[in-house]
């Protein structure tokens, strides 16, 4: 009965850490894509 638990609390942090991943993924992508949108602008206005 124990091994049952110990695979539940494994599979809820596999699925936390999974989770997190994607997260920061997104976070960082929007980011990046900022940053680039930023570059972008300050790039059209040098040139005008």
């Amino acid at each position: 009965m124990a091994c049952y638990f110990d695979w539940i609390i494994i599979d809820l942090a596999c699925a936390t850490a999974d989770l997190l991943n994607k997260v920061s993924y997104v976070t960082c992508d929007g980011e990046i894509r900022e940053i680039v949108s930023i570059k972008m602008s300050s790039l059209k206005y040098k040139n005008t």
